[in-house]
């Protein structure tokens, strides 16, 4: 048997790959000074804050310690995670040990919330147009379906 992969799928995979490698190399070429002049940088200001915070809480401190956090302090402590003593990754190999450095963590759990996110809304536009498909389909004497908010409320002052 083979498994096949859907086309939503695929794009899925490519943007979060290519996601993937610019979150590496847009920093690496910017923030370090080959690309931009000294003093700009690629990375937002706010990643600065989010991972200030999340310092604060793998010491044990309160991440609103941080001027200008005013975020959930359950993102604080998500990217807190591998600041935890670093022991515990001591042994792990070269790529988890860039994904679970501080400085690359946060933006590919980023990164994935954000693929996944697109993936969502790719699926949820699919099944909007399947069903609008299917309620094309449906004989005329059936009322048609109103599926806007416009829709509804002009078909409640027309009827």
């Amino acid at each position: 048997t083979t498994m096949t992969i859907s086309k939503t799928t695929k794009h899925f995979l490519y943007g979060l790959l290519l996601r993937l490698i610019l979150l590496i190399a847009l920093p690496a070429l910017m923030d370090d000074g080959l690309l931009l002049p000294a003093g700009v940088r690629y990375t937002d200001i706010d990643y600065d804050v989010f991972t200030d915070a999340a310092a604060h809480v793998a010491e044990g401190r309160s991440p609103y310690r941080r001027h200008t956090y005013r975020y959930t302090p359950f993102l604080a402590a998500l990217l807190s995670l591998p600041m935890g003593g670093g022991r515990q990754f001591e042994r792990v190999s070269l790529i988890w040990s860039v994904v679970l450095s501080t400085k690359y963590f946060g933006k590919i759990l980023f990164c994935m919330a954000d693929a996944i996110c697109g993936y969502i809304i790719l699926i949820l536009r699919a099944r909007s147009r399947k069903q609008r498909s299917n309620n094309n389909d449906v004989q005329d004497d059936q009322p048609k379906q109103h599926n806007s908010i416009i829709e509804k409320c002009i078909a409640q002052h027309i009827n």
